[in-house]
């Protein structure tokens, strides 16, 4: 980073990464379900998808285990073009709420991505 340049700091989970479609995708393959984007109104999951929190805590453990977590995140479209664009301008940091051991792979991923 240059100590010139502001620093912007750019949220991980959808604005770099595709995360709740691949969330949908295991949820809806996994358990039969219908879900699109637009009902999730909240990252509580279990108000979407309906359950209770313990319930909810093993299918998103299973999720971070599953293809669809592990090589399915896809960039947002669009995202790296934006950053690339306004990079001789201003600098980037990642931040993300994601829990302490999933950062090796969301490490991998932005350095793939």
């Amino acid at each position: 980073m240059s100590a010139t340049k502001p620093v912007i700091a750019v949220d991980l989970d959808e604005v770099l990464g595709c995360f709740l479609q691949a969330l949908i995708a295991f949820h809806n393959s996994t358990y039969g379900t219908q879900l699109k984007l637009t009902d999730f109104h909240s990252y509580l999951f279990w108000q979407v998808w309906g359950g209770s929190q313990e319930e909810c805590q093993v299918k998103v453990e299973a999720f971070f285990k599953s293809p669809y977590f592990q090589d399915g995140i896809a960039v947002v479209p669009g995202a790296l073009d934006v950053l690339t664009s306004l990079s001789d301008r201003f600098d980037f940091v990642v931040v993300t709420s994601r829990q302490s051991f999933l950062e090796e792979h969301t490490r991998q991923w932005l350095e793939q991505n």
